[in-house]
């Protein structure tokens, strides 16, 4: 018997040869009146598109809806459109299916595609917030390999998602029975899923979904010569096959805020911020973090539509590598030196693995006092000892690790405690990198654990990267290449 699909389109009108397609099946199993598989999504969709033209009747793309034939016998519809319409797949900028069940959409896979978290997320900016928060995402996700008509063009290579739907009882209940019937609908979630479909279906047609765009990323600073980033966001972006460019980039003192404003209208997707910026990263943020705003330092931007967004990866990187080294942070003894930026952008996430006590030594000791003022709140929530130290002497330095936050390596000779001080049971850690520091010198003097902060700046990168492309880069890998 033969079997068809029913399609309409919204024609573009500057680019009507690329397409979005919102889709579902338009056949049904014979053991009721196949009202959720899929009456259901195909309501939707038609309800999409009858918005769509009365409202937005002028797309640049052409909007198109595929409702699928023979879809219960093996995808048979849409498999065969991608084989008959080779032209129309090769301009496709994303597929939108919707088929299990009544319910509202709850769940969308990146299918596997590494740019469609920037996609996808900037078309879930735009729906109302009420219908968005339901939805849970996963990136970049798995291809689908069967089950509905979107995995018939995810095989041919085309950005094709599932909008995946509460279930209602539909797999142990309705799914392919007799009891399939109409009194099975619940409007308002369709009703939600029609307002994602038609954002959906009018962002991919004026703004494109899936580009093949090479992204451009930069670490700013001054001095910024000797950087390591761009080394490794290439070793992160060659682990998964990405293409993109992280530039080096010095910005003059005095100058940040113009020169930021002016990379994010120059297409930059985001920026890591080194000294001495990120707190005129943090101030020139109209989102944050709740790290960020608690540190009031940021050194990962993210550019999205006119928002610039805060974030701190220093401390989750510190704690990352410690943990990488075998330390055991719980039930720590700690003492860090410095009070300055970098010092204070990790005590978040230091104080967060609940160490037994953690001390503050700084060469100004009332700025070592404020510091502990700001954070002895959270401290106490995790039953955290904080303490600034007037000073230091033989029988206050018996600590498991000490961090060394200051800049003191980049000063010859500087050392930010006394090399007496120093003993072989503790471990030290400068956050500096590249050489070794007289901090670094002193605590191999005595047998000591000493690492560099080389680790830490890796981790703190990878954390920006999955903050950007929602992908977990091997660390491992990277510190071997450097």
């Amino acid at each position: 018997m033969p079997t068809f699909n029913t399609i309409a389109e919204i024609k573009g009108v500057e680019k009507p040869d690329e397409y979005v397609i919102l889709s579902a099946h338009f056949d049904s199993w014979d053991g009721g009146q196949g009202t959720t598989d899929n009456g259901t999504g195909t309501l939707v969709m038609m309800e999409a598109m009858r918005v769509l033209k009365k409202f937005y009747p002028k797309p640049k793309r052409t909007i198109m809806v595929g409702h699928w034939g023979s879809e219960e016998q093996g995808l048979n519809g849409s498999r065969a459109f991608v084989e008959d319409f080779p032209t129309i797949v090769e301009n496709t900028q994303a597929v939108f299916n919707q088929d299990n069940g009544t319910g509202r959409v709850v769940n969308i896979s990146g299918q596997g595609f590494l740019n469609s978290y920037d996609y996808l997320s900037d078309w879930l900016s735009a729906v109302p917030k009420d219908v968005s928060k339901h939805i849970e995402t996963d990136f970049p996700g798995n291809p689908g390999s069967g089950g509905t008509d979107h995995a018939s063009f995810v095989a041919a290579g085309v950005p094709a998602f599932n909008l995946s739907a509460l279930d209602w009882a539909y797999w142990n209940y309705t799914w392919h029975t007799n009891l399939d019937t109409y009194d099975k609908i619940v409007f308002d979630d369709l009703k939600n899923n029609v307002i994602g479909s038609i954002h959906a279906g009018w962002k991919g047609a004026m703004a494109g979904i899936i580009e093949n765009t090479i992204k451009k990323y930069a670490v700013v600073g001054h001095p910024i010569e000797h950087s390591k980033s761009p080394q490794i966001h290439q070793s992160f972006a060659d682990e998964f096959g990405m293409q993109l460019i992280y530039e080096r980039i010095d910005i003059a003192l005095g100058t940040f805020s113009k020169q930021v404003i002016a990379m994010k209208k120059e297409g930059y997707f985001g920026l890591n911020v080194t000294i001495p910026y990120k707190r005129d990263a943090f101030k020139i943020c109209n989102q944050l973090s709740e790290k960020s705003k608690l540190t009031e330092s940021v050194n990962t931007i993210s550019f999205n539509g006119e928002d610039f967004i805060g974030d701190s990866t220093d401390g989750v990187g510190l704690v990352k590598d410690l943990i990488a080294k075998k330390v055991t942070l719980r039930d720590c003894s700690i003492l860090l030196l410095g009070a300055g930026g970098a010092a204070n952008g990790v005590m978040y996430d230091l104080i967060a693995q609940k160490p037994k006590k953690l001390h503050i030594f700084n060469r100004t000791y009332d700025k070592a006092k404020l510091m502990q003022k700001k954070w002895e709140i959270l401290a106490k929530n995790n039953n955290v000892n904080i303490t600034a130290l007037e000073f230091l002497g033989l029988d206050n330095t018996n600590y498991d690790l000490v961090i060394n936050a200051t800049s003191s390596g980049l000063v010859e000779g500087a050392m930010p405690m006394a090399s007496e001080y120093f003993i072989p049971e503790t471990m030290y850690y400068d956050m500096t990198y590249g050489f070794e520091t007289p901090f670094m010198k002193a605590s191999k003097a005595k047998g000591a654990k000493t690492f560099d902060g080389m680790g830490m700046l890796i981790e703190q990168a990878a954390e920006s990267f999955f903050i950007w492309h929602k992908l977990k880069p091997n660390t491992t890998n990277t510190f071997k290449i450097l």
